[in-house]
């Protein structure tokens, strides 16, 4: 069982340095937010530098929880652990945004998901994977609470 606790300590991790201050992204592979997960995973992206890991608390209210599944989801040559929880949030609109982030170099999502989940009350997507690791999406920046580097 995935040992997610929301009241844990979470992780940023830039080749940019520390995040004093957070912007969502426009697009990601949940969509647009601002990503964080457990500490190796912010190091990785913090080309293994420390001092470039952001840790914060997440004061989330209603989070939204999905369950990732590795597998073949999408069209033909496009796969994405995202594309069950697009279908899912757009049944009638599915095919469309999985085909737009079937074209986009990184196989990107904008911000419709996000918006979905804000609409439907939710501040936080958290993506639970098989192997236990983790992604937190804040979908808003209020929820945000920097920590010091002792966190």
């Amino acid at each position: 069982m995935n040992q997610f606790n929301l009241r844990q300590t979470f992780y940023h991790g830039s080749p940019e340095g520390r995040i004093g201050r957070f912007k969502l992204s426009k697009e990601g592979s949940y969509g647009a937010g601002v990503y964080f997960a457990d500490h190796s995973c912010a190091l990785e992206f913090a080309d293994g530098v420390e001092r470039n890991v952001t840790p914060v608390r997440l004061l989330a209210v209603n989070p939204y929880f999905y369950q990732a599944h590795e597998g073949v989801y999408g069209l033909e040559d496009f796969d994405s652990y995202a594309i069950p929880l697009v279908r899912s949030l757009f049944p009638e609109e599915s095919d469309a945004l999985i085909t737009a982030a079937k074209h986009h170099a990184y196989g990107y999502f904008d911000g419709r998901i996000r918006e979905r989940l804000l609409a439907r009350g939710h501040d936080l997507l958290v993506v639970l994977y098989e192997d236990e690791s983790f992604e937190a999406v804040v979908l808003s920046t209020s929820i945000i609470q920097l920590q010091d580097h002792g966190g």
